[in-house]
């Protein structure tokens, strides 16, 4: 019923699959953790989505992909950002073909800036095996206080975690 809303409270990673588990089409995510979102875009490994007939149709059916993270404000901070968010994907960003884009957010300190890198999901990812066991995200000191070079653990080697749902529903008038 298009006059409900539902809202949840749960980790991302688990609602995303949600979503891909229920059919649920999504055309844009924002991870707005700037210290760790990068190191959670493995969710997206084999992603199937929706394809279409065409390679425009299976463009349009990939979402965009819009990741917070810090970096640094010298020569190749782009591409340092565009980097952590493709190691974490398992694939490369095709700067053309995925339309990928890196802009300020906001200066940090001195040395630092939030960047916002934007890009539509690489068809790459469906190739990859799911992670289907998600650990806690944490950078290389092992605290998720985020200094820009965070790393996550390979997921499929953790415990599970349970996700945390709390679902309300709202009548919209």
């Amino acid at each position: 019923d298009s006059t409900k809303l539902h809202t949840y409270n749960m980790d991302g990673r688990y609602f995303l699959r949600k979503l891909d588990d229920e059919g649920i089409t999504y055309h844009h995510v924002l991870m707005n953790l700037p210290a760790i979102a990068p190191e959670f875009l493995n969710v997206f490994r084999g992603w199937k989505g929706k394809k279409g007939n065409n390679d425009d149709e299976i463009k349009v059916l990939r979402p965009f992909i819009h990741v917070h993270c810090f970096g640094g404000k010298g020569e190749g901070a782009d591409e340092e950002a565009m980097s952590r968010c493709s190691r974490s994907l398992g694939c490369p960003l095709d700067k053309t073909r995925d339309e990928v884009t890196v802009h300020i957010v906001r200066d940090i300190s001195p040395k630092k800036n939030m960047l916002c890198v934007s890009f539509r999901l690489p068809e790459g990812v469906q190739d990859l095996q799911r992670v289907d066991v998600f650990g806690p995200v944490t950078n290389e000191s092992g605290n998720e206080d985020g200094d820009g070079k965070d790393e996550v653990e390979n997921g499929n080697d953790m415990k599970k975690e349970e996700p945390h749902v709390k679902r309300a529903r709202t009548t919209c008038s």
